[in-house]
């Protein structure tokens, strides 16, 4: 029956001759139907009722082939328009019929091809909507390991506590890298002993299990190694790290040195326990610039310290400056003076150095200069303060000590530096290099650090003008 109709659609085939054909078809019917009035009740002619059911047959014949292809031409278009509809969504559109020979049929295949081309482009919009979403995910990760070292920055200059900083590195470097727990290690200098500074999510008391001598153990090889170290899918545990691995529930480890001065000073840390999990380069780098950021810090602290140092210390010796000296001084004469203690003050000069300067030169000189500092400084107790008073005068605090016993400590080092063999000392006068000394204590020599020190100069005068290398009071 299909290819009955299709046999009638006629040649062209093309919707305006098919339209035309659906017209002329449905207009026989009324026009026979008015013949047959006309014939029947106008001319009065007598039909018979065989040509009247043919008449009627025929009527219905046309009407209903007009209909059908009518029907068929219209539904057609419905489908289009449905799948235009879903097109124009967004939406996938079901396949037309392509089997008309017709503008139809060329609709079909043309709407089905665009359909087609949507399907593809679909699929390669998810694939770079996957890639956007990993592209952000890095792009936040990366905004955020920035925000997080000028955070660190900022730390370190405004000089927040060491402890402080340490902290908030290994806090962050457990947020941009996927782990579970983190710690940082730093090296003793005395001792060269690994301790750990800062963690997160490490049990407290597992803290000293940790430490560990520079060059020992499976951290320790790994500072001194110089060189990241992995634990995961793709790096296999050594035997070194199995039970720390256990005993910590952890599968995988990345752990960088901390390097100051192309020396190790030690390291930072992130582990997890996850499964086929592989460390990423981006990993490698982040923890690399956390191991920096730490080491900047580290060194920071160091000048710091060192600066604090000098601002108090005598760059030659490593006493106490005079600046130091005159704080301290009134410092334990106030407290003496508020508590009724004595407090004592000694003021030496080294006889005759002028001449030892000028007969050995500079560096004899200021190596003598530095082995009485050392002689001074192993002769008092921890209480003493010890400092340069110039170029070639010493002087100490007594906190504690009377006239009597500050008086038998000046004696005690007086005798430490004459019998000492001193290089070139025979070119003195004495063919030894000696001191003189002068003291003075509180209440009795003055309430005042001022006055204390005029005091003692005054006897160490005495003792110069009595022949030097003497202890005058």
């Amino acid at each position: 029956m299909k290819r009955f109709f299709k046999s009638l659609e006629l040649v062209p085939r093309g919707l305006k001759y098919k339209m035309l054909i659906i017209f002329c078809l449905t207009s026989i019917v009324p026009i026979l139907a008015l013949l047959y009035i006309i014939s029947t009740y106008i001319f009065s002619i007598t039909e018979t009722f065989g040509s009247l059911m043919l008449t009627i047959g025929l009527s219905l014949f046309i009407a209903i082939l007009g209909f059908v292809l009518s029907t068929n031409i219209v539904n057609s278009i419905i489908k289009m328009a449905e799948g235009v509809r879903s097109l124009a969504n967004g939406q996938v559109a079901p396949s037309l019929e392509t089997e008309r020979e017709d503008e139809i049929g060329d609709l079909g295949k043309s709407l089905n091809l665009l359909n087609s081309r949507l399907n593809q482009n679909m699929g390669e919009l998810k694939s770079y909507e996957q890639k956007i979403r990993e592209i952000n995910m890095e792009i936040n990760k990366k905004v955020l390991a920035l925000s997080t070292l000028f955070q660190i920055g900022n730390m370190i200059s405004s000089t927040v506590d060491l402890n402080v900083i340490l902290q908030f590195i290994i806090e962050k470097a457990y947020e941009v890298v996927k782990s579970e727990k983190a710690f940082l290690m730093l090296m003793e200098e005395e001792s060269k002993e690994l301790v750990v500074k800062a963690m997160h999510n490490i049990k407290t008391e597992d803290v000293d299990s940790l430490k560990v001598k520079a060059g020992e153990g499976a951290f320790g090889k790994v500072v001194m190694a110089n060189k990241p170290f992995i634990i995961d899918a793709s790096h296999k545990s050594p035997g070194d790290f199995r039970n720390f691995l256990s005993k910590h529930n952890l599968k995988n480890i990345i752990m960088v040195p901390i390097i100051m001065r192309l020396k190790p000073v030690g390291l930072i840390a992130c582990g997890n326990n996850f499964n086929s999990f592989s460390y990423e380069k981006d990993d490698m780098e982040l923890m690399g610039i956390f191991a920096k950021q730490t080491s900047i810090a580290f060194e920071n602290e160091k000048l710091l310290q060192k600066t604090e140092e000098l601002s108090i210390k005598d760059d030659l010796t490593g006493l106490y400056n005079i600046n130091y000296f005159r704080t301290r001084l009134e410092e334990e004469n106030q407290r003496a003076m508020a508590y009724q203690r004595p407090c004592s003050l000694i003021l030496m000069e080294v006889d005759d150095f002028k001449n030892y300067y000028a007969k050995n030169g500079e560096i004899a000189s200021d190596a003598a200069l530095k082995k009485i500092a050392q002689i001074l400084e192993n002769s008092v107790e921890q209480i003493d303060r010890v400092a340069r008073f110039s170029d070639e005068e010493f002087a100490i605090v007594c906190p504690e000590k009377n006239k009597m016993e500050a008086l038998a400590l000046a004696e005690s080092i007086r005798k430490e530096i004459e019998k000492f063999k001193f290089p070139h000392a025979e070119s003195q006068p004495l063919e030894k290099i000696t001191i003189s000394a002068g003291i003075s204590a509180n209440p009795l020599d003055g309430i005042s650090s001022d006055e204390l020190i005029n005091k003692a100069s005054r006897c160490l005068g005495q003792a110069k003008t009595e022949g030097k290398n003497k202890v005058a009071v």
